[in-house]
């Protein structure tokens, strides 16, 4: 393994400068056969607006294409700019990113890459985001979590395995507190949209993990077990000139 600083790297930094440092990094690939080069940070590597997509190409295609036609991996660690945040959510409150949208400086960077990982830490929330996106991989989102003993960031799953675990204990949640239920006051207590706790209850149906009966054809859902109460609701008519709707 051959680590430079800054100091000691010369005329390869920055990779942009007049020395053409990028070229003298390409032509070390080649000749030393180099299998892995890590730059950290690009910030550091480079001269100028890093907003500037010529720039950002000047000091990035040459080696970008050397390594990929020397088999070569190179990872270049970058800051993401200081808007970066979560683009939304998936339901739940968990939040979700997009390291595209959060490259510091030019998108020219997003053009050179491969894949890109960007690592997320939300204020006020334990662990952190993995959000990896790319031409040849999976796009994804991992929650990590620090192990203290180990020192190592572990993947607890993807977001949306743990998002869907999370929704499934905040509707056993509810279930337990309500008792027996009809969906409006499920999805009201929850806080979500009817439709989407619908499709989350027809499947914890389907796997055992909630009981759905029906009194006066009326369907109630319930822990496994639970019993549907016999003074249930009616539902009430609604009429106008021209529709009527029932409200449950």
């Amino acid at each position: 393994m051959w680590t430079l600083t800054v100091g000691q790297a010369g005329d390869l930094l920055p990779l942009n400068g007049p020395q053409r440092g990028a070229a003298q990094l390409a032509t070390m690939i080649r000749e030393r056969g180099y299998r892995l080069i890590v730059i950290d940070t690009l910030s550091r590597a480079v001269r100028g607006d890093q907003n500037d997509a010529n720039a950002m190409a000047e000091a990035l295609s040459p080696v970008q294409e050397t390594a990929h036609s020397n088999a070569c991996a190179v990872i270049l660690v970058d800051h993401l700019n200081k808007a970066a945040a979560a683009t939304g959510d998936g339901g739940d409150g968990l939040p979700a990113f997009d390291a595209t949208l959060n490259i510091l400086g030019s998108t020219a960077k997003a053009a050179v890459a491969d894949a890109l990982w960007g690592l997320y830490k939300t204020p006020g929330r334990a662990g952190a985001t993995l959000a990896i996106v790319g031409r040849d991989v999976e796009e994804r989102q991992l929650l990590l979590k620090h192990d203290p003993v180990t020192r190592i960031w572990q993947s607890e799953g993807t977001a949306d395995e743990v998002r869907l675990t999370e929704s499934r204990k905040a509707i056993l949640a509810v279930l337990k507190q309500l008792g027996p239920s009809q969906l409006t006051a499920i999805a009201k207590a929850l806080g979500q949209d009817k439709s989407n706790v619908r499709k989350r209850l027809q499947d914890m149906v389907t796997e055992g993990l909630v009981s759905l009966r029906e009194m006066g054809g009326i369907p109630f859902y319930s822990l496994p077990g639970g019993e549907v109460p016999t003074n249930h609701t009616t539902p009430t008519t609604v009429t106008t000139s021209t529709t009527s709707t029932t409200e449950w």
